[in-house]
């Protein structure tokens, strides 16, 4: 007896699950192998308006699809948005710049698809025509803030009025084993910024001892310690201890 052959409506499924597995495989193989920051490159080109913003076409390098179309919006005196869609169809990508920040850096902000936890930062160049514009991110698969603990917050009175030693420790790491956390310590008492140190950890403990006056009338000192990973995920923790009149209680 001949043997019938599989029913199209079977093989169609079989063709779809296939694809999807590939697809799948593809987008967590990528994930797994960029949560180290690596450089991205994308330039916008212009092609019309909306009436949110520019829109227009793209080409990348890096760890996104090398090319789609992209849309502004564009709030003006607050925030312009850029989101990417790739042209394979494997989802999309959002990138943003605040109008007040000071550095003029872009951010990566996730989006949809395997571009969920796609978090960098950048600079963006536009050429003369306002028609092209290049930006360059540092960036990775990674939406995870660094991890910190402030071991030690101690205050104690020294010689002179309202003057205290504060001594401060902590720890600091990112989900990303090797990856340099930036850090900012700043000790405040109200409005007014007593001292600050900064720099980087790859999880070894930092220690300082600062010497500060207490303004008159201050009720408490309060420690802050912004941690950053090199893609632009942070992290902040807060200590307090109470004064009076300027004083340790």
């Amino acid at each position: 007896m001949p043997r019938k052959g599989l029913p199209i409506a079977l093989i169609a499924m079989l063709l779809a699950a296939a694809a999807t597995a590939t697809a799948t495989f593809a987008s967590s193989d990528r994930v797994s192998l960029s949560s180290v920051p690596q450089q991205i490159t994308v330039v916008d080109t212009v092609t019309g308006q909306s009436g949110l913003g520019a829109t227009g076409t793209f080409t990348a390098s890096g760890l996104v699809c090398p090319s789609g179309t992209f849309a502004d919006t564009n709030t003006v005196g607050i925030k312009l948005v850029t989101k990417h869609t790739c042209g394979d169809s494997s989802g999309a990508f959002d990138s943003s710049l605040r109008a007040a920040s000071p550095t003029q850096t872009w951010r990566l902000t996730g989006g949809t698809g395997p571009y969920t936890t796609l978090h960098g930062h950048g600079q963006c160049q536009v050429n003369q025509n306002n028609t092209v514009r290049t930006c360059q991110f540092v960036a990775a698969f990674d939406d995870v803030a660094p991890t910190g603990t402030v071991t030690t917050f101690t205050v104690s009175r020294a010689a002179g009025k309202r003057a205290h030693t504060v001594r401060a420790s902590f720890t600091a790491q990112d989900d990303v084993a090797g990856n340099a956390v930036a850090f900012k310590l700043s000790l405040r008492a109200g409005s007014r910024t007593l001292a600050t140190r900064s720099g980087t950890t790859t999880g070894e403990a930092k220690s300082f001892v600062l010497k500060v006056k207490a303004p008159k009338g201050a009720r408490q000192l309060t420690l802050t310690l912004k941690l950053t990973d090199p893609v632009g995920n942070t992290r902040t923790i807060r200590r307090t201890r109470r004064l009076r009149n300027g004083r340790l209680i």
